[in-house]
């Protein structure tokens, strides 16, 4: 392709212009449209690079699942390390952080475009202290010789159809294969996993997992992680909610143990967690944490009479509770758009949106739930600015 068509990327991100201004044919049209769209969306994920046109770019599909620079740059302070192994390189993102603490950092990925093109981006960002190699995972740690800090493995979760794959015992790298020659040639091993995956499976599966962590970008659960640790092995699981939005990184250490649950019907404030806290599902201690009493067994919306305002998810003030009913909400909110979410009743919201005659926006937050004496209704909320 001719090299003007990086220029035409460039100036069509940088000052907003049209392709449709260019004097371009059908082919040259579709060509340039992929590439800003894998452009926009490393944009998304990764400015620094995204905005750095000397790169290349893999397919979209790679830069999809690359890690974001927030997540990156966390999973790269979660232990201390001198050299480090990036089993899976892909994209490079986090190899990228991980150099940036390592005095030596070994970069591997099988797929040879991936290793040609992260190999290539490292030397025009002038990163000198990584070394890179082209190994399917198992082969490469039968090759190596060297022993490291840590060992981190971010296997494909896609099949051969570009599928979503859940199973570990589907992902490529597999880990059953890898987890000896790993154990041999490394002090702690990080593995990132599909966030949809069971927790209580993985610890059950595997020895060696010192710390679960879920970390939601955004308010939303972006990856599954867990610490395996080859040395201390009588530790107990740390259990870690990562709650990564704007430019503020919360980390809430929640416990296993079994904590006493109280329940009530709403009080004055409304606590939606976090989708990281509630993945984890430890309500007994996020209930003590926080002095927060459950809604009800299988409702996970809390409430309380006294505002806390360190709470990890978002806090309603509750204005009203109503029956599900339209004229009940229209007495509350008359005509105005309210933001309706459905928690632990048989219908979807869409559904219940179109009973209720209800748009998306304005200022009101309406939950559709159950409560503690098994009545189902509508509770009508501000949300709690901070």
């Amino acid at each position: 392709m001719n090299t003007n068509y990086s220029e035409i990327v460039k100036e069509v991100i940088l000052n907003k212009k049209s392709i449709n201004e260019y004097n371009l044919k059908f082919k040259e049209k579709i060509y340039i449209s992929n590439e800003l769209k894998k452009r926009k969306k490393l944009i998304d994920k990764f400015p620094e690079w995204g905005l750095n046109f000397e790169l290349l770019l893999p397919n979209l599909l790679n830069i999809e699942q690359s890690s974001s620079e927030k997540t990156a740059e966390y999973k790269s302070k979660i232990i201390n390390y001198n050299n480090i192994l990036d089993l899976t390189g892909g994209f490079g993102i986090d190899s990228y952080f991980f150099s940036k603490r390592a005095e030596k950092l070994y970069f591997n990925e099988k797929n040879f475009e991936l290793f040609y093109i992260s190999k290539k981006n490292f030397e025009k960002l002038n990163i000198k202290n990584v070394e890179f190699f082209n190994y399917d995972a198992v082969e490469f740690l039968k090759y190596v010789e060297n022993k490291f800090d840590l060992i981190y493995l971010d296997p494909s979760r896609r099949d051969n159809h570009n599928k979503k794959i859940i199973r570990i015992e589907e992902y490529d790298p597999n880990l059953d294969n890898l987890l000896e020659y790993i154990k041999n040639k490394s002090d702690y091993l990080l593995l990132k996993t599909s966030p949809l995956l069971d927790i209580n499976y993985v610890l059950k599966k595997y020895q060696y997992i010192r710390k679960v962590i879920v970390i939601s970008l955004e308010n939303e659960v972006k990856e599954l992680l867990f610490l395996f640790d080859f040395i201390n092995t009588i530790q107990k699981i740390e259990y870690i909610a990562v709650l990564i939005n704007q430019n503020i990184t919360k980390e809430i250490y929640l416990s296993k143990d079994k904590s006493s649950i109280n329940y009530s019907l709403p009080e004055i404030y409304l606590y939606e967690p976090d989708p990281a806290i509630m993945k984890l599902s430890f309500f007994g201690d996020l209930c003590n944490k926080y002095n927060l009493n459950k809604l009800e067994k299988n409702t996970h919306l809390f409430t309380n009479n006294c505002l806390n305002i360190d709470f990890p998810g978002n806090i309603y003030e509750i204005k009203n509770i109503v029956k599900i009913d339209k004229k009940e909400l229209k007495k509350t909110i008359n005509n105005e758009n309210a933001n309706l979410k459905v928690r632990n009743l048989p219908i979807k919201t869409i559904e219940l949106k179109k009973k209720l005659k209800i748009n998306d926006g304005g200022n009101y937050f309406v939950f559709a739930t159950k409560l503690l004496n098994g009545k189902n209704r509508l509770i009508i909320c501000n949300k709690v600015n901070r």
